[in-house]
């Protein structure tokens, strides 16, 4: 994986009127065929909305990876992680390699050498919460993942659940909400957002 990285090559910035590039993750948001048949739930408004509106929409994807960790490892990459998985060996709770190529990744070194500003929305995710890029959005007064997590795993949390599903649903709004009027940078940007739904 280093050799693939250390392989960067493009050291020239580009032109400002390159595009801003958006990495949305909506994780945990299945296919429509799959909400159609187990839970009866029509959304083809939805996803003709986005179509509408230039999207591109997978009908017929399938995830090549089934943890958050491993699939924005491989994609933030660009490649398939079987080289980090001799790494990483039989232990399956060994995950340092993949936390490690999200904080170091192949896009991230190539967008910054051509010239792109790094910018990112709060992740309810530790590990995808890109808070020392050059611009990092956050809903104010929500607690973090760390103390969130705490809360849910305490003996307190069927009383504090309802403020749980409040904070959560607060970091999905504000990113959506916000997506798109921030202040807009001199040249290209790239925009992260990981929404937990």
């Amino acid at each position: 994986w280093q050799e693939h990285l250390a392989g960067i090559a493009v050291t020239q910035p580009i032109p400002e009127d390159s595009p801003d590039i958006y990495y949305i993750i909506l994780d945990g948001f299945t296919r429509s065929d799959i909400l159609a048949s187990f839970y009866g739930l029509d959304n083809s408004w939805f996803t003709d909305a986005l179509k509408e509106r230039g999207f591109f929409v997978g009908e017929d994807s399938d995830a090549n990876y089934t943890q958050t960790r491993t699939s924005l490892a491989s994609s933030l990459n660009m490649m398939y992680l079987d080289e980090p998985a001799l790494v990483a060996g039989s232990d399956k709770t060994f995950f340092f390699p993949f936390y490690y190529m999200i904080r170091h990744s192949y896009v991230e070194q190539t967008l910054r050498n051509l010239g792109y500003e790094m910018n990112s929305y709060r992740s309810e995710i530790g590990f995808l919460d890109f808070h020392d890029w050059e611009d990092y959005y956050q809903p104010g007064l929500i607690p973090g993942s760390f103390t969130r997590t705490f809360i849910s795993t305490t003996a307190i949390s069927p009383i504090l659940n309802p403020l749980l599903y409040r904070w959560h649903r607060e970091t999905i709004t504000f990113t959506l909400d916000s997506m798109g009027k921030t202040d807009k940078g001199e040249g290209p940007e790239f925009i992260f957002a990981h929404i937990l739904c």
